[in-house]
């Protein structure tokens, strides 16, 4: 039940795609809690076990060809793990709540991610444990792009809210007809250039001759 418990959940508002985005972050924080809960009562009631053996041992056969079975149980080490996958969930569940961006989407694909992780840390079956790691591998790649699309969305809207606020300054200001700046000595010179060249030549040679002088 630990371990299917967020799966469930996830199937579930992937399968009610009319939820309310608030059911939805809620659904997904009191799953992760009830799921931290069983975990914790697990650890109330764990005995260590025997040599060779696990405790809270499950195994139902499921290949026979290969002798795989879904085989689960805890231990001294994955107990700790345990633990630890769900506080950390739970704490992804409770920081989601201020994100806008397709919430019941994040939350199912965390419960997901959430179950594959549990099962990694009971499953005793070299198959089982092989299904519960590679799993999570895919879905935090798909974690990862809605986070992607979501940072890109952001970024477009930062650009655009810059953009407007620049332009916003340019137009009152050639509204009101501000003055332009006053043109420095070397704007000046190269307009004097540019427009009467034989008289700019003669200005440049008499700037030469007062600087010779001067020195």
């Amino acid at each position: 039940m630990i371990v299917f418990l967020p799966l469930a959940a996830a199937v579930t508002l992937v399968a009610a795609p009319r939820l309310p985005e608030g059911v939805a972050r809620w659904l997904w924080i009191v799953v992760a809690a009830v799921d931290l809960a069983l975990i914790a009562v697990v650890w109330a009631r764990y005995d260590s076990p025997e040599p060779g053996t696990l405790a809270f041992e499950e195994q139902v056969p499921w290949i026979p060809g290969v002798d795989s079975s879904f085989h689960v149980g805890v231990d001294g080490l994955s107990l700790p793990l345990l633990a630890m996958t769900g506080v950390i969930f739970l704490s992804c569940a409770v920081y989601a709540l201020r994100e806008q961006h397709r919430p019941r989407l994040q939350a199912a694909l965390f419960l997901f991610l959430h179950s594959m992780s549990l099962g990694l840390f009971v499953a005793a079956d070299l198959i089982l444990f092989f299904l519960f790691f590679v799993r999570p591998l895919m879905e935090q790649v798909r974690v990862a792009q809605v986070q992607r699309q979501r940072e890109l969305e952001l970024a477009d809207e930062r650009q655009q809210l810059a953009l407007e606020n620049a332009e916003t300054p340019m137009a009152l200001t050639q509204g009101a007809g501000t003055p332009s700046r006053p043109a420095s000595p070397k704007d000046r010179m190269s307009k004097m250039i540019k427009d009467e060249p034989s008289q700019g030549v003669q200005v440049m040679r008499s700037w030469l001759r007062e600087a010779e002088g001067g020195a």
